[in-house]
Formats: structure tokens, sequence, C-alpha cells
């Protein structure tokens, strides 16, 4: 994440000016399964069918969710500004997006069907490419996966083809501190979502994540704490953990997501940027 958020300031000021240059519109994308994903769409102020960067995000509230807006909508405005059209989407189960977050067992399908839903647009001229990192590259690798047609060309950064390797596991054993980190990222989301499914107020629902991030900055190395038992949050990051560690170490079922295990990809370099990465994350619970 520290790595997608500092290019992300980069991006940031770079868009500057890219209100007057680029017009943005939002639609809810329907899935194979008639779940629809919450969508921006960046284009060209001039008309016309151009190229496709993709950008599927996890992190709604965290770095960006509406036009042009924290970190990803500017960056993203950035492709609409060099001849193309950004489209910035929310993953299924994530703040605007329908569904129920599953990690990486759902961006298969899902990124099967955003790439060539975005080739099939009247804006696109059919050519489309994946990018970003993190977790974002996670949904470029299973896209990939399954082979889109209209998938051209992707950028995955600071990521993992493995993720028995480095990422939720370590050598196959189930990270418990990098999953509840992890998680942690997820819980002002959950919140935001549940507020407005009761009916919440923007100002409620503001009101409300803004006290879970003023006790999250109290309380910083709750998740390396023991014994794990209640905790602000951690019926929010309890699925992530049972992501990690609800199924058989290296079995079938959890690897068929594997890139690595499903494609034959050996991205050494991949797994040692992750290596780093993952290791500014590690707190106690670790002998």
């Amino acid at each position: 994440m520290k790595g997608v958020i500092g290019v992300g300031f980069v991006l940031l000021a770079a868009a500057t000016t890219a209100e007057a240059q680029v017009t943005c519109e939002t639609q809810m994308v329907p899935m194979r399964d008639g779940t629809s994903l919450y969508t921006e769409i960046y284009k060209p102020a001039a008309p016309g069918r151009y190229p496709v960067a993709l950008i599927r995000n996890p992190y709604g509230r965290l770095l960006g969710d509406g036009c042009f807006q924290s970190i990803f909508g500017p960056s993203t405005a950035v492709w609409a500004q060099n001849g193309y059209v950004g489209v910035l989407q929310e993953t299924r189960g994530t703040m605007r997006s329908e569904g129920t977050f599953t990690p990486f067992f759902q961006e298969q399908n899902d990124g099967y069907d955003a790439v060539e839903w975005t080739a099939s647009q009247a804006w696109s001229n059919g050519k489309v490419g994946l990018t970003s990192g993190s977790y974002l590259g996670v949904t470029q690798w299973q896209a990939a996966l399954t082979a889109p047609p209209h998938l051209l060309a992707m950028t995955p950064a600071i990521t993992a083809s493995d993720y028995h390797d480095d990422w939720t596991f370590r050598n196959g054993v189930p990270d418990l501190s990098f999953s509840l980190n992890w998680g942690e990222l997820f819980v002002a989301d959950a919140f935001n979502r549940a507020l407005v499914a009761r009916g919440a107020t923007p100002d409620e629902v503001n009101t409300q994540v803004g006290a879970w991030y003023v006790l999250q900055a109290k309380n910083r190395n709750w998740f390396s704490a023991l014994p794990l038992a209640g905790g602000f949050g951690l019926e929010v990051t309890g699925p992530l953990r049972q992501t990690a560690a609800g199924e058989p170490w290296h079995d079938p079922g959890c690897c068929g997501a594997d890139c690595q295990q499903s494609a034959g990809v050996e991205e050494k370099h991949v797994h040692r940027a992750q290596a780093r990465w993952a290791a500014d994350h590690q707190r106690g619970l670790r002998a």
C-alpha cells in the first residue's frame, strides 16, 4: 500500500487541472450474476473512441470514491488527459458496489466481465489495459488468468503471483499479523456501507466513520496484541482472516486462485518486491 499511495500522490499533483480537460461520469456496471459494480469513467473532452486503462480498486473510501476525489480520482483522470479513457471500478462488495467482498476468489469472473464491458462501450476502441498495484495488481493477474479477448496489456506492481507466500500466507503458513493489519483498511468502508444501508445521512456516516479513524489512531497496534478477543472492527476483519486461514494450506481449492499455480507463472522478482513490502507490516504474533 505504501508504494501505491506514494504513486497516487505524485499523480495527484499532476492532475490539478484534470477537471478542465476531462469529463467524468459514473455507472453501475452489471456482472454476469447480476451484481452491479460502481464505476467511474474519465474521458477526454474530445469525443471519440480511445484505448482504455482500467483500474479495479477495493479501497474506495481510503483511496478514492467519487469523480475526481481523493487519490485515485485525479490520477485516473490523468489517463484521459493523455489520450485514454480511464476507468476506475470499485470491486465487488466494497464501498458503492453491490455484493459481498470475497478477496482474491471473486476477481477472475469480475475482472473478465469488467474488461469485456469496457471494450464494448462506444467510447472504447476495444483495446483494454489493466494497471496499478498491491491488491489492484491482484485484480489484474486474476483477470488475465481468464484470458479476456480484449485485454492487451497489464502493469501489476508490488503484488504477488502466489498468495501462499508473502501475502496472506508466508511459506504456506497463514499470516495472522498481516491479515489483521490488512483487514483494518476495510473497516471504514464496511461501516460506511452498513450505515448507508440503514438510511444514515452523509453527515451521520462521516461522523461515525470519523470516530473509527480516531479510535484506530489511538490503537495502532491492537492487531498484534493477545488475546485476540473483542476489539472494535474485528467483526469486519473476520472474513479476511477466514479467507487467509479457512482453506487447508496449499489445497487445490485455494491454490486455484494463485496465478503461479494456475498458469505456471513464475515471477520471482514480483515475489521479492512483495516480500519487502509485506515485511514492513509484520508485527508480534511471529515467533
